[in-house]
Formats: C-alpha cells, structure tokens, sequence
C-alpha cells in the first residue's frame, strides 16, 4: 500500500468512513470492516514457501562462484565416442563435434560435406 493510503486505513476504527484520501493513484473513501493480524508463527510457513527459491538460487550461485571446473576436450571427445548409445542418425547431430571428429560441419551442409576430411 502506499503510504498515505496506508496511514489513513490503520488509523480508523472498524466500521467507520473515512475522509476521502489523496494518493498517487486518485482519491480513496475507504471503509474498514476489520483489522487482522497474524502472530510470526502464523504466516511462518507462506514466509518460508516464497523465500525458498530465492535462497536456494543464490546458494546455486554461490557453489557456481566457487567452482574451478577445467574441461579436457580430448577426453570429452573419447568419452563421447565411447560411450554413444545408438541414435537414429541425424546429419545435425554432427554441428558440434565436427571439429573433434576431424569434419568441417558448414550450415547448410550435405553427406558428402560431413564425410570429407577438412581440407588444407
């Protein structure tokens, strides 16, 4: 709530109407049917729930941060040709291991461009 509008709604008793309230958003007339209030142990739980993903992100980012990860190519290359379950073939699964494979992987390419050795 902002904050004119919050001040003039706490300040009325129950059942009461107000005088009309300016705020950024136009004038108000409020009425107030009730003031509820809840104890910490009440609204524990929601307040848990909503931060929960947040802190999690950020211990996510903090591990992230701390990581030092070194990736061997070669051995990603050797990993991979070892260790492939067959796949129906599919020319565009070569575009990112052309390079390791000894292919040169151009965008619109054919069979024959894939099957060839890099030239030069």
């Amino acid at each position: 709530m902002v904050p004119p509008f919050e001040a003039a709604a706490f300040a009325q008793k129950i059942g009461e109407v107000g005088e009309p309230v300016k705020s950024p958003f136009g004038y108000h007339v409020i009425v107030v049917l009730s003031h509820n209030t809840k104890t910490v142990a009440d609204v524990r739980p929601d307040i848990e729930k909503t931060m929960r993903p947040e802190m999690a992100k950020k211990e996510v980012q903090a591990l992230r941060d701390k990581a030092n990860v070194t990736v061997d190519d070669a051995f990603s290359a050797r990993w991979f040709l070892r260790n492939r379950r067959p796949r129906p073939f599919r020319l565009s699964s070569l575009l990112p291991w052309g390079p390791w494979l000894g292919c040169q992987v151009p965008r619109g390419f054919s069979r024959s461009q894939i099957l060839s050795p890099k030239q030069g």
